[in-house]
């Protein structure tokens, strides 16, 4: 009796087993057409008209926070070879749907990396090496007289600018020599006022005797309290390191000291932040690393401000091309909480050089993700004639430094699950700045 019951059993278990094997690629159909049966992509617009002949490559993208009409975008623009790298910017106020020119005070603003933050109050501020900091008080149609940051005797790199109900806050790389000639890299947080007329000392980040590359932070929550992600990139000697830990260090008293770094577990570059919108405690993390020959971006979440993080998650296969740089995986989160993330991907060329941008999110806060979207509408050959601007003291052109267009690209959050990505392709022979909305009906 006990057999013929065991038998059963076993014959249930067979049973149930198969249903869900027949049963399982159904669901995944079904649930992937569920996902992009909920995307709805706009048409492509040229953000770069007034300078269409220059390429524009690497721009970063806010949204006003009072009012998802108004946005700016900066990029670095190359006007001829052997000249320096230009900041120029652009602002819409129409949701990105039209584009006009920003002025700045001087003629042509020279630097590169730039990153944008808005402050609560609809104040724009804008940072980029060598280590410079402008506001604009009309919505990126002018901007200020730029003021330059303490501590650029050794120079800085990654600037990125996060802003806070109180400050600004300025972090970077930074590039020091010890008194024997070793090179030391620490993150460097430089705190400015929001008149930018009190600029403070740089606060140094520096766990151990290795360089130190920094992500994108953020302020959580438009506090002062600044969580800083990074990675470390090489020894002393400036030999890279074959595995890359990655580090978040957090202040809570205004960014005049930090609280001692702690490890997230994981191995990777370039990692990224996110504020959850839907619960101040949880904290969202970005990166990309190599899983056997392949790039993947991953991610993970953690529920009480970074102290605990859950098992990352390979969010997608990057095709990351062989003489590329590192990207930033650029992300943004809806007021219910919907993720959305762009990337560069060159899946779609088997020579592993032509390039499109694609979009991915996420309905339950980053556990499961939809399928990838192409939202260029054309993919990007970098090498034509239109990119050969050799750039400043190299012997580089634009299209050999910046293979996707840069090293990271803009995307906002405007209003019901609707997002704005910024990038640079090459469809018309130039980098040049193109935008699309992108709709999610969740």
């Amino acid at each position: 009796m006990k057999v013929l019951k065991m038998r059963q059993i076993q014959k249930r278990v067979k049973w149930i087993a198969c249903l869900i094997g027949l049963m399982l690629p159904i669901w995944k159909g079904y649930a992937q057409e569920y996902f992009q049966s909920q995307l709805t992509l706009g048409q492509n617009i040229q953000v770069s008209k007034a300078n269409i002949n220059f390429p524009h490559v690497e721009p970063s993208l806010v949204v006003d926070p009072n009012n998802p009409l108004r946005l700016i975008t900066a990029s670095m623009m190359y006007t001829a070879s052997g000249q320096p790298d230009q900041i120029v910017s652009y602002y819409s106020e129409d949701g990105g749907e039209t584009w006009q020119s920003s002025s700045f005070q001087s003629t042509e603003i020279h630097g590169v990396d730039p990153w944008l933050a808005y402050d609560n109050s609809g104040v724009a501020y804008l940072t980029y090496l060598p280590g410079v900091v402008h506001k604009s008080m009309d919505h990126g149609k002018t901007w200020s007289k730029g003021v330059k940051l303490k501590g650029t005797k050794n120079p800085y790199d990654f600037i990125k600018i996060s802003s806070s109900e109180n400050y600004l806050y300025v972090t970077a790389s930074q590039n020091l020599r010890t008194k024997a000639g070793d090179r030391l890299g620490p993150i460097s947080v430089v705190r400015v006022s929001k008149d930018l007329r009190e600029i403070e000392d740089p606060v140094q980040i520096l766990p151990g005797n290795i360089n130190y590359q920094v992500g994108a932070p953020i302020n959580i929550h438009d506090s002062d309290s600044l969580a800083v992600p990074f990675y470390e990139l090489s020894d002393s000697d400036d030999n890279l390191l074959e595995q890359n830990r990655i580090w978040i260090s957090m202040t809570n008293n205004k960014a005049k000291s930090f609280l001692t770094p702690k490890m997230t577990g994981f191995e990777g570059a370039d990692p990224v932040l996110l504020a959850d919108k839907t619960d101040p405690r949880k904290l969202h993390l970005f990166w990309q690393a190599r899983v056997d020959k392949s790039w993947y971006i991953h991610s993970s979440y953690s529920e009480d401000y970074g102290v605990h993080w859950s098992e990352p998650i390979k969010v997608e296969d990057i095709n990351r091309n062989p003489g590329s740089a590192g990207i930033l995986a650029t992300v943004a989160m809806s007021q219910n909480g919907v993720i959305g993330l762009i990337w560069p991907n060159h899946k779609t060329d088997s020579s592993n050089k032509a390039y499109g941008v694609y979009f991915t999110y996420s309905l339950d806060q980053g556990k499961t993700w939809s399928e990838s979207s192409l939202i260029s509408d054309k993919i990007s050959h970098p090498n034509t004639k239109g990119n050969e601007i050799t750039i400043k003291n190299t012997d580089r052109f634009v299209s050999n430094r910046f293979r996707q267009g840069g090293d990271y690209y803009g995307l906002v959050s405007l209003e019901n699950n609707v997002f704005r990505a910024v990038w640079s392709d090459n469809k018309t022979g130039t980098y040049q700045l193109w935008t699309a909305k992108i709709e999610i009906k969740p």
